[in-house]
Formats: C-alpha cells, structure tokens, sequence
C-alpha cells in the first residue's frame, strides 16, 4: 500500500487520491487554478488550501460536452461558493463589530 494512503486524511485516499474526472468550479479557486496550469503528467508544487496541503497531477484532459444536469451542478457550486464567502464576510464584519477593545496604563 503506497504511503499516501496511510497518511492522508482525504476522503480519496482509499482510492490513492484519484479525484477521477473534474468538471469546472468543482473545486475550490486555488486548487483548480494550479490544476488547469499543468500538463498531463505534471505533478505540482504543494498547495495550501483550507482543506489542508495538496499535490495534484493531471493524468490526461479531456474534451467533453457537458450535460445540462452538469451545467447545473457548476451554476449551483458557483453560487454555494459565493453566499458562503458573502456570509462570511457579514459574520467577520459583524464579530468586529461587537469587539470591545480597552487600553490601560500600566500601574506606575
């Protein structure tokens, strides 16, 4: 058994990291960004996502008409992806907001 395996915590580690096809906005920005900048067989340099710390090969491309089924899939990723960094950003705005923050002199 390849050593990934027993160190990974990836949900694909069973399958030594396969991630099988990938259709766009599938994965996060940073992890598809360096994913579509390498050639077959190109194995990249470590990335840091918030998932943890990936290296990613391409095996082959593929040219492939994407269903209407997968068109929504990718609108529905897009959107998720955009109300999650939307709430996010009203969550940080909003915890900032109720900071209280006090400054003393040091006893003299």
């Amino acid at each position: 058994m390849p050593r990934w395996r027993e160190s990974s915590e990836d949900g694909s580690a069973k399958e030594g990291g396969d991630l099988g096809w990938a259709n766009p906005g599938m994965f996060v920005p940073e992890f598809e960004q360096t994913m579509n900048g390498l050639a077959p067989n190109q194995i990249s340099d470590p990335l840091v996502s918030r998932f943890g710390v990936h290296l990613l090969q391409v095996l082959e491309r593929r040219e492939a008409q994407l269903s209407p089924r997968e068109q929504r899939e990718i609108a529905q990723n897009v959107l998720r992806e955009k109300k999650q960094d939307e709430a996010y950003a009203l969550w940080v705005q909003e915890i900032r907001g109720r900071a209280y923050v006090e400054f003393r002199e040091p006893p003299q």
